[in-house]
């Protein structure tokens, strides 16, 4: 019976302890809710937070992390929460081109959004829509995300620590990859095809 009680224990001590480590989060890459592009968010928190809901005195629980967004010489932390919300678990928005990862980092090309179907605006009709979105057809916004020729923007995210590099331009991606050791095999598709010409 004491050997039982002993085995029970360590699986509550695992089981208690993998919920509270900080280094255990999942970070994805895929389809955004909101959009029809790839966007990078947060799958599962190591933290909890309350929020305020739509009665001022009701809270509820939520889970997620807490990210620090380094743009140049400042740092923003900001709690991403991975629930089912319409705006919850974005890391770095879409339209992701290109990511490469593995145990330490997530690296990322991105064309933003807005640089593609233009901000959000009301039109006459009093309806909310992108700027320069005027397909409607599923296939046909997927084509304009593939086949656009918008600027791109670079990020690094250290997992383990949630720090988020960037945006950077394609040089100062470089040169912040050098800086915080990203092995030189973890490269975006980009780079590969540069690397492999010279």
């Amino acid at each position: 019976m004491k050997s039982k009680l002993i085995i029970i224990a360590l699986l509550i001590a695992t089981i208690l302890g993998s919920c509270v480590n900080p280094k255990i989060h999942g970070i994805g890459v895929g389809r955004s809710d909101r959009e029809l592009c790839d966007e990078i968010y947060l799958i599962k928190g190591d933290t909890v937070s309350w929020v305020r809901t739509g009665n001022p005195n009701c809270f509820v629980e939520n889970s997620g992390k807490f990210f620090h967004y380094h743009e140049g010489d400042s740092i923003r932390t900001e709690f991403v929460w991975c629930d089912d919300g319409w705006i919850a678990g974005t890391i770095i928005e879409g339209h992701i081109v290109d990511h490469a990862r593995d145990d330490d980092f997530i690296l990322a090309d991105q064309q933003p959004i807005d640089s593609i179907l233009g901000k959000y605006i009301t039109d006459s009709h009093g309806v909310r829509r992108r700027e320069y979105d005027t397909v409607h057809r599923y296939d046909d916004r997927l084509l304009m995300l593939k086949t656009s020729h918008a600027i791109h923007q670079y990020w690094i995210l250290k997992i383990k620590t949630a720090d988020v590099y960037g945006p950077f331009s394609y040089l100062d991606y470089l040169d912040m990859k050098k800086q915080l050791g990203v092995p030189p095999t973890l490269r975006l598709m980009g780079e590969k095809e540069s690397v492999d010409n010279n």
